[in-house]
């Protein structure tokens, strides 16, 4: 009767013990899938504003090659010019139109680049009588033009600044999650994934 209680007891200990290591594991891999969800999360939010200031660059550059339609237009008027103008307007358009933003001083400076962007054409539009006139006249226009570029530029700009520092805080955060192998965790970082190090940011 003593081994058979001792033997009872220590099975009872046994299944215990069992049922806390399988309990235990249970937490830790819900912990642990919780974690990879929310690197997920964070890695998608890091992506995303990546690829919000590729379309604020895109935009930059639709701008840069409307500034040089118009000046070519200008000293050089013709109707091919003209309709590169109306085509890089469009585009830049387009481009600021589908941007997304995520804080109010993103969504400000995404506005006010594409107003003082329409007031920019505007202007050439009444700019183009000197097209094809005098030199003085035409390096005025272009001059002019140049001068009010800066107002759709120092937005866009900014605006870039914004979402860099978006990317960056979400990689921060990202990389702040601990997960079962670091080797793993992925960022979006430059265009292109970076693996998050304990170095880079783990805690």
């Amino acid at each position: 009767m003593m081994w058979e209680r001792l033997l009872g007891g220590s099975m009872r200990r046994v299944v215990g013990l069992a049922v806390v290591m399988i309990v235990s594991a249970g937490l830790a891999g819900g912990i642990a899938v919780w974690r990879y969800q929310a690197a997920l999360s964070r890695d998608s939010d890091a992506i995303d504003a990546r690829g919000d200031s590729a379309t604020t660059n895109a935009a930059v550059a639709y701008f840069w090659h409307e500034r040089e339609a118009m000046g070519t237009y200008i000293y050089t008027p013709s109707r091919a010019g003209l309709a590169e103008v109306s085509a890089q307007h469009a585009a830049f358009g387009q481009q600021i139109a589908e941007l997304k933003t995520e804080t109010s001083a993103e969504e400000h400076n995404r506005s006010v680049a594409a107003q003082q962007e329409a007031r920019y054409y505007t202007s050439f539009t009444r700019l183009q009588g000197a097209a094809g006139s005098t030199h003085a006249r035409e390096t005025a226009a272009v001059g002019t033009l140049e001068d009010a570029a800066a107002s759709v530029t120092a937005p866009l700009d900014t605006l870039y600044s914004l979402q860099q520092q978006r990317a960056r805080r979400h990689r921060g955060l990202l990389c702040g999650t601990r997960l079962p192998d670091w080797r793993r965790v992925r960022v979006a970082h430059g265009g292109d994934a970076a693996p998050c190090s304990r170095a880079g940011g783990g805690a």
